[in-house]
């Protein structure tokens, strides 16, 4: 009996659903630049975790925030 099994390279530059983002998942997601998108997750009112020097955006919050601030 075979086994079907998922090739994982069909899977590289898809985007999977995480709980949170690096600030390059940002960046990309976003589309502006790294260091655009570090300015924007160190500033005031930006949901975000710091874990050591890793800065990590809950997602959840992170819409709740796209939201409030769309105009």
């Amino acid at each position: 009996m075979k086994i079907n099994s998922i090739n994982l390279n069909m899977l590289k530059g898809t985007t999977m659903d995480k709980s949170v983002l690096s600030v390059k998942d940002l960046s990309k997601e976003m589309s502006i630049s790294l260091p655009t998108a570090y300015a924007l997750a160190k500033s005031t009112g930006f949901p975000h975790i710091q874990i050591g020097r890793r800065l990590l955006i809950p997602r959840n919050e992170f819409n709740k925030w796209l939201s409030k601030n769309c105009k």
